[in-house]
């Protein structure tokens, strides 16, 4: 499949779940609603794993390797999850989605300083339009 098509699932999957999460946060606790997400999420890995053969696979990861995937599923999956789920229980999800979805500035930020990589003006112009469309939308 094309990058392109993964990319637009992508959209779709995003698109669609924090309506569905929200629902759910009306019934219950963040903490609860990431502990099912998470196991449910995990059941399924590892079905896919272990059908795929690539189980075995896991011990083959270095130790570099395995800090950097975990450092980012403790920001990405468990941080970022559970301030994203208080914030979705207090905010209309059209006005939080956008907010959120602006952390593109801090990966070019981290992206630049920590990695190396230029910065352009193509980067900046982009940078700037996140900045105005999160300020049209609060």
């Amino acid at each position: 499949m094309s990058g392109y098509l993964f990319a637009f699932l992508t959209v779709l999957f995003w698109g669609i779940t924090p309506a569905l999460e929200k629902g759910a946060l009306r019934q219950t606790d963040p903490l609860i609603a990431m502990a099912v997400r998470n196991f449910s999420i995990s059941c399924i890995l590892l079905l896919l794993l272990t059908g795929s053969g690539n189980l075995s696979k896991l011990k083959e990861l270095d130790a570099k390797t395995t800090l950097l995937i975990a450092a980012g599923g403790f920001l990405a999956a468990l941080a970022g999850q559970w301030t994203y789920f208080k914030a979705l229980q207090k905010i209309d999800v059209s006005r939080l989605t956008p907010i959120v979805g602006s952390y593109p500035l801090v990966t070019l930020l981290v992206a630049t300083l920590v990695l190396g990589e230029k910065f352009t003006l193509t980067k900046l112009v982009g940078t700037l339009l996140i900045v105005v469309g999160i300020a049209l939308v609060k």
